[in-house]
C-alpha cells in the first residue's frame, strides 16, 4: 500500500472542495500518475462527497460524511459514507429521464473500473496511468 487515507467533515458543500484538493495532492506527492488521472481521481472524490452531503445527509452539518482511500501502484480505491437511509442505484438511466440530481454517479461510474453502493456507501475502483 503506497497511500491510505481516512477522514471525515460534516455535510456542508464548502468544506468538500478543500477537502479534495488535500487528498489529491496527498495521492499525487506518493504515486507517480499522469494529470489527467489526478482530475479524475479529483471529480471522483468530489462527486460522492457532494452526493453523501446533499443527498445522504440532506445538508445536515450535525451529521458527517466519511471517506476512506487506499491506492497501490495501479488502482486507487475510494469508500464515501454517510448517515442517511441510503439509496438504490441501478445504473445510469437514459438521458431523456435525467433530473437535476443522479447525474454525480454517471459522472462517476464514466470514470472508474468498478462502482457498488450499498445504501449509505459508496465504493469505487480506479485504475489509473503512470507519469
Amino acid at each position: 500500500m503506497l497511500y491510505r487515507y481516512s477522514g471525515t467533515i460534516p455535510s456542508e458543500i464548502s468544506s468538500i472542495c478543500d477537502h479534495t484538493l488535500r487528498i489529491v495532492r496527498e495521492i499525487d506527492h506518493h504515486l507517480p500518475m499522469d494529470r489527467s488521472s489526478l482530475q479524475d481521481i479529483r471529480l471522483v472524490i468530489s462527486e460522492l462527497m457532494i452526493n453523501a452531503c446533499e443527498h445522504g445527509n440532506r445538508n445536515n452539518p450535525d451529521k458527517i460524511v466519511s471517506i476512506d482511500v487506499t491506492a497501490d501502484d495501479e488502482v486507487i480505491s475510494i469508500s464515501v459514507r454517510d448517515e442517511g437511509s441510503g439509496v438504490t442505484w441501478e445504473g445510469p438511466c437514459l438521458a431523456k429521464k435525467m433530473k437535476a440530481s443522479g447525474r454525480g454517479l454517471m459522472i462517476v461510474e464514466a470514470l472508474v473500473e468498478e462502482l457498488t453502493v450499498n445504501k449509505s456507501e459508496v465504493h469505487c475502483i480506479y485504475k489509473f496511468h503512470h507519469s
